[in-house]
């Protein structure tokens, strides 16, 4: 898409109340990783995915948080468009993150076959038009003293929009992914979303220091009247004493409505009674501020060859 197809499809897209990933900054960023990117629209819907390769020489069109529908009626309308996209670009199969909540019966009956999630099926999002006074209440009180006392431990609060400071905030969530068990991406895909997207101004990082160090860490995108909090980095050791990363998530609050935006994503989470499930502890920092949970349709394939998405299960079944 050109610039004036890129508006337009935005737009769009914003009126239908689309996810970041659905965007043309997206797939400009999509674009970057070497990956071809496909989109349709039509009247309540539209949708943009990706092409990547898996093992076994197999392709799929994978489209993030789409397709975005005006309502479950736009459904087969969307089904459509993808089926047929799928089948002119040979891929093996679609896979797509649903943002509405449509039950599984309906959603089989189109011959889709539920899997584990790429995009989290449960996201929480604060209203952000609620005056700065009625955002303050809604944080729980501990987490008030964290961020009222900042300045007595010596906090204080960047924006970086420098592509040199990815390498501060890789160093952190390091820390983050060996604490939680859980891998990150490759440098090369941090690298390829900041040269995308910071050039653009509304791709930034934040970091909660002290003189002596960094803290906490935060890379957000702004697009849509959303902020996306896309990643976070945390050194545990340092933060118990300086509560950095408590006090930089407010400070990112208070950032995004002082910038006239109307809507904060923290991202994934589950629900508040998933007692055991390892995101628990995420979700409850993030309540802490407040935002209402919110269910989408889970992830989906739409096989095209049964044969390859046959093969496809059986090597994902073997790494396991």
């Amino acid at each position: 898409m050109n610039k004036s197809e890129n508006n337009i499809w935005d737009e769009s897209l914003e009126k239908l109340d689309g996810h970041l990933f659905q965007s043309s900054l997206w797939e400009e960023f999509q674009k970057a990783q070497g990956r071809k990117t496909h989109a349709d629209n039509g009247n309540g819907w539209s949708w943009m995915g990706a092409i990547r390769k898996t093992a076994g020489n197999i392709s799929y069109l994978y489209i993030a948080y789409g397709p975005t529908m005006a309502d479950k009626s736009k459904l087969k309308d969307s089904m459509i468009s993808i089926g047929q996209a799928a089948e002119k670009l040979k891929v093996d199969f679609v896979r797509m993150d649903f943002p509405l909540d449509i039950d599984e019966k309906t959603l089989t009956g189109y011959g889709l076959k539920h899997v584990s999630d790429m995009q989290a099926t449960y996201h929480m999002v604060l209203d952000l038009k609620p005056n700065e006074e009625q955002l303050w209440s809604n944080v729980a009180s501990r987490t008030r003293t964290y961020v009222n006392t900042a300045p007595k431990r010596n906090l204080t609060f960047e924006i970086s929009e420098n592509p040199k400071d990815l390498g501060d905030f890789l160093k952190i969530q390091a820390m983050t992914a060996k604490r939680q068990g859980i891998n990150m991406y490759p440098e090369s895909y941090y690298k390829a979303l900041i040269d995308t997207l910071m050039p653009t101004g509304k791709c930034k990082l934040y970091f909660a220091r002290t003189p002596e160090d960094t803290i906490a860490g935060a890379l957000c995108v702004d697009w849509g009247g959303t902020r996306y909090y896309l990643f976070a980095a945390t050194n545990d050791e340092l933060n118990r004493k300086a509560h950095g990363a408590q006090a930089l998530m407010w400070w990112l609050i208070d950032d995004a409505k002082k910038n006239g935006l109307e809507a904060f994503d923290y991202g994934g989470v589950v629900p508040l009674d998933w007692e055991h499930h390892p995101w628990i502890g995420h979700t409850r920092f993030k309540k802490n501020y407040g935002g209402e949970i919110i269910k989408g349709g889970g992830t989906w394939d739409m096989p095209i060859s049964s044969i390859k998405y046959r093969l496809y299960s059986f090597i994902k079944k073997v790494k396991k």
